[in-house]
């Protein structure tokens, strides 16, 4: 299955986010409570809550989303 979302930090400590929703733009964002910020503009774009389940991305851990 793959997932319908996924998010990361990059090297500089950006949370990263892409996602299937209708507003595919890149999400990224900075500050102590960034990456509950990323999942809620995620969730808010694709009109659904989602399932987050850790992930290890092959450049660090990270999250992907799945339609509930």
């Amino acid at each position: 299955m793959s997932a319908d979302a996924k998010v990361w930090a990059d090297d500089t400590g950006w949370w990263n986010g892409i996602h299937d929703g209708e507003c595919r733009s890149s999400i990224r964002t900075h500050d102590a409570y960034a990456l509950s910020h990323v999942l809620a503009d995620i969730e808010r774009c694709m009109h659904r809550q989602l399932r987050w389940e850790i992930f290890q991305f092959s450049n660090g851990p990270g999250l992907r989303g799945y339609e509930t």
